[in-house]
C-alpha cells in the first residue's frame, strides 16, 4: 500500500471516527434528556410502573439527537475529497469540475462595462476618478 493511499485511508478513517463520535455524543445526550423527563413528570415517567415510557422517550430522544449530531458533523466536515480515490466503485461528482462547468456558462453582465457610478464632487474617494 503506497503512502498516498495510506494517507487517504487515514483521512477517511478519521472522518468515519468523527461521524461515529457525533452519533455517540448525540445519543448520550438524548438518553440524558429522556431520563430528565423523570423530573418533569415523575408520575408518568419513572423507573417503576412507567419504565416502559421512560425508556421509550429516552430511545427516541437518543435516536433524534444522534441524527442531529451526525448532521451537524457533516455540515462541518463533509465527505472527504480523497474518498473518491479510495473507493472507485462509488464515485461522487468532482465539485471543482462541476463548479468550473457552471462558471464557464455564467457570464457576468458587468464584466465588460466601465464603472457607471456617479462621482460625488464633495467626496475625493468616490467613483469616477
Amino acid at each position: 500500500m503506497s503512502a498516498e493511499i495510506s494517507s487517504k485511508w487515514f483521512s477517511a478513517e478519521l472522518w468515519l471516527k468523527g461521524v461515529a463520535a457525533a452519533a455517540i455524543s448525540g445519543a448520550a445526550n438524548g438518553i440524558v434528556t429522556g431520563f430528565a423527563a423523570i423530573g418533569i413528570d415523575p408520575h408518568h415517567f419513572n423507573l417503576a410502573a412507567g419504565i416502559h415510557d421512560t425508556l421509550k422517550i429516552g430511545c427516541v430522544s437518543a435516536l433524534l439527537s444522534a441524527i442531529l449530531g451526525v448532521a451537524l458533523y457533516l455540515r462541518q466536515s463533509p465527505l472527504p475529497r480523497e474518498w473518491d480515490d479510495v473507493a472507485p466503485d462509488s464515485p461522487a461528482p468532482d465539485a471543482d469540475s462541476s463548479a468550473d462547468a457552471r462558471n464557464e456558462n455564467h457570464q457576468d453582465p458587468h464584466a465588460d462595462h466601465h464603472d457607471d457610478r456617479v462621482r460625488d464632487p464633495r467626496d475625493p474617494h468616490s467613483a469616477g476618478d
